[in-house]
């Protein structure tokens, strides 16, 4: 709710959003709220550095629009999508 909250008091287009980048995505249940909360997203790149954290999201969550990857946040070179619109981190700091 708390992100919900925030998103919406935003003041941002949220329906513009189309290629969001999920950065430390553990075990993707932050990931899998963005479709609702940005209506426009077509895909989401999911990014962590644990690879059972990254395990059990693809076991939980089954969505095409969700591409789950093992990457480390300083290792965002390495990815070939350039154009992210909306870029994402709930907890990574945390960690």
């Amino acid at each position: 709710q708390e992100l919900e909250r925030v998103v919406r008091g935003s003041g941002l287009p949220l329906e513009k959003f189309r290629l969001a980048l999920d950065i430390g995505c553990g075990s993707g249940s932050r990931t899998s709220q963005l479709r609702g909360l940005f209506p426009g997203l077509q895909k989401v790149v999911a990014i962590d550095n644990n690879a059972s954290m990254l395990a059990a999201a693809r076991e939980k969550i089954k969505a095409p629009w969700i591409d789950f990857r093992h990457l480390s946040m300083t290792e965002l070179d390495k990815l070939p999508e350039s154009d992210f619109d909306l870029a994402v981190s709930h907890c990574v700091l945390h960690w």
